[in-house]
This record gives C-alpha cells, structure tokens and sequence, in this order.
C-alpha cells in the first residue's frame, strides 16, 4: 500500500499466483459494476484463465478457442493498442466492467493517460496486470512509469522474491467485495 499507487490508502490481498490475482480482480470490477464483458489487448498475456487467453495470438479472437465455451468468449472484447477509438466503442456498449492492461506492453503514455479518462467516464474499471512489470519498470511498477493510477493492480511472484504468490491491491470500495 506505500508502493502501488492504486493500493495508498487501500487494501491487498494475497492469493497464490499472479494468473489467480487477474481472476480475483475480474470478479471484483463484475461484482463492483455489475457487468460482465471484460476488454483485453491483443497479443496481451493475464495466465491461463479462459477469458484472458482468448487473445494471445493472430488471428486474436480465433486462436486459443478449443474448450472454451462461446458464452465465455463472448464476455471478452480484444482490442489493438493504442486505439482509443477501439476501446471506447466497447465502453460506449454499458457493458464492460474492466479492461486489463499488461504493464509490460507496448503501450503509449498517451493512450494510458486517455484510457484513465474514458474509464472514468464510462464507469469502466482500469485494472493495471503488472504481474510482470511490479517493481521492475519503477518502484511503482508501470503505472508509475505511465503516470497513471489504475483503479485495482494484480502482483505476481515478485512480491514473494519468486515464491510462487501473487495479490490483488486497490481502493476500500473495490476490495471490500473480496470472497463474497
């Protein structure tokens, strides 16, 4: 909570990897908006979650699909990078609950900085996954080095020194519907 931007004066929870932390913070953005479809980048790496996997690779949307059910898929918006355009349409739906960011992508700080805008307009929550990038970009992790506070972070082994572990940090408002 002194390191995580999203995490000052807010919560962490712990959970037991960093793929698990993605899933934790899914359900907490659909429990805190009442939506269900999630946007993710493609290309972009959050575990072996089946919503989250569903855009690793071209063509994105159509790789990765065996034995995942078409209403799960159908809860998953993949977007390009840096077209704010792109995400927005998905926003301007009243469906989305989060859209998850890779720390470690290649994003532009411009497009960073107008994702904290339009989620903030539309009610979207921006879920920074800096299971990779925590600590490593900056003491503050990516959105640190985007200057950007997300609204909820996940972390990965890096705050177990490798140990396999992994956490969700973020505002009271977000984290007090952890394990309901």
């Amino acid at each position: 909570t002194r390191l995580v931007p999203s995490g000052k004066n807010g919560y962490v929870r712990g959970c037991a990897c960093g793929g698990e932390a993605v899933e934790e913070a899914v359900r907490l953005t659909r429990i805190h908006t009442g939506h269900d479809k999630i946007v993710i980048h493609e290309g972009c790496y959050h575990g072996k979650w089946e919503e989250t996997c569903v855009g690793r690779g071209p063509p994105y949307g159509l790789v990765n699909q065996k034995g995942i059910p078409k209403h799960i898929r159908d809860n998953v918006i993949i977007v390009p990078y840096n077209k704010p355009e792109a995400a927005e349409a998905a926003f301007k739906t009243g469906e989305i609950a989060c859209i998850i960011l890779q720390g470690n992508a290649p994003y532009t700080k411009d497009y960073i900085k107008t994702l904290r805008e339009l989620t903030t307009k539309y009610g979207v929550v921006l879920l920074m996954d800096e299971v990779v990038s925590g600590f490593r970009y900056a003491v503050d992790g990516a959105q640190g080095y985007y200057g950007v506070t997300p609204d909820l972070t996940t972390l990965g082994k890096i705050i177990g020194g490798g140990a396999p572990t992994g956490a969700v940090t973020g505002p009271k408002e977000l984290l007090q519907y952890y394990e309901l």
